[in-house]
């Protein structure tokens, strides 16, 4: 049986293997020949009133390195865990016993952000735009997550219902975008770097990451799918239980989007992650 206790005793083991991930990380980064790095690109259509036509730029944003990104989650979650274990002035159990936890979905806001936008990237979605709005809409989801135990608290089935079925529209959403541009790029690849003698081809870690983290997003929803199910036939199950699976899931998740990514990028040594080139199309 879960309790508070135990709870504490887990968040404390969860700091420790995400603090030792993050540490970790950033040492064999160093100590490696590895290219992480991919390139933001901007756009911007410019109208010619003379012809009636318009130009469609692209050009470079900036770079944002993946270890980078990898760091940052595994140390943002490590903190979370933390603050959880210590239970200072008992605010963390208090708000487990109350019902919900809405420090997760704080952490979830930042952490979940951050691994959708590796995800993107290493789907090719470079467009800065775009990025932004799959991460203001995961931010988004994980509000309504929020959102939703608080009305499976208050008995609002109805109304958890809805904002269920937004969040999932949403998700869906933000994975069809990546998945329209990776299959985008996997077609670009075939059909003009066949071509060339050593051409560049899209690593076989990402496939695993696409599919791996679809499932493990999906998997967050089902677990409040069945906290809501559950409610509303009323056989609530135990809330220390829902905070467990939730830890669980999101370590087995971070844990497989982190090393199997580092995996690969060593891999790769200083190949680039995904074809980058810069263009201006008229």
């Amino acid at each position: 049986m879960t309790t508070i206790k135990s709870l504490r005793i887990l968040n404390f083991v969860l700091f420790l293997l995400h603090f030792s991930s993050f540490v970790a990380i950033l040492l064999l980064s160093k100590s490696k020949d590895v290219n992480s790095n991919i390139i933001i690109y901007d756009n911007q259509i410019q109208p010619s009133v003379r012809n009636n036509s318009s130009r469609f730029s692209v050009f470079e944003k900036g770079e944002v390195s993946i270890l980078n990104l990898i760091s940052a989650f595994f140390l943002i979650t490590s903190l979370f865990h933390l603050f959880y274990a210590l239970d200072i002035n008992k605010i963390y159990s208090n708000s487990i016993l109350n019902g919900t936890n809405p420090f997760r979905w704080l952490e979830y806001s930042l952490t979940a952000t951050i691994m959708i936008l590796i995800i993107a990237l290493s789907a090719t979605v470079q467009i800065f735009d775009t990025l932004l709005s799959l991460l203001v809409i995961t931010v988004a989801i994980m509000l309504l997550g929020n959102c939703i135990e608080i009305m499976i608290k208050q008995k609002e089935f109805f109304i958890a219902k809805m904002l269920t079925f937004i969040a999932w529209i949403l998700q869906v959403f933000v994975f069809v975008i990546i998945g329209k541009q990776f299959v985008s790029t996997i077609k670009s690849v075939n059909e003009e770097l066949k071509k060339e003698k050593d051409p560049i081809q899209i690593p076989d870690f990402v496939y695993a990451i696409l599919g791996t983290q679809l499932i493990f997003f999906s998997s967050f929803g089902f677990i409040q799918l069945f906290q809501l199910f559950k409610a509303e036939r009323g056989k609530p199950q135990n809330y220390l239980t829902v905070e467990r699976n939730y830890h669980i899931l999101s370590l087995i998740s971070k844990l497989t989007l982190g090393w199997i990514f580092y995996y690969g990028l060593t891999q790769q040594g200083n190949r680039t992650l995904a074809p980058q080139s810069t263009s201006s199309t008229s």
